[in-house]
């Protein structure tokens, strides 16, 4: 099967109002190779990691990755 985990719709659409262009497709694409540790599968494990100057917030759950939540740093 496929390892990459499908974003929900509205979670695209958020990354894209807060997220500039040239950084979005990028962080879409971190997103969706499932950027947990391989040892961890648990489904109400809150994920996160930093990435050009935003905090990106996750879940996994099965197969549906959803954004919790986006900040940006200072």
């Amino acid at each position: 099967t496929d390892n990459h985990f499908f974003i929900k719709n509205h979670y695209k659409l958020l990354i894209v109002n807060v997220i500039a262009s040239p950084i979005r497709k990028e962080i879409v694409d971190i997103l969706a190779q499932d950027p947990r540790p391989a040892y961890q599968h648990d489904p109400e494990r809150i994920y996160g990691f930093n990435f050009a100057g935003f905090e990106i917030k996750f879940r996994a759950t099965n197969d549906i990755l959803t954004v919790l939540k986006i900040t940006k740093l200072l």
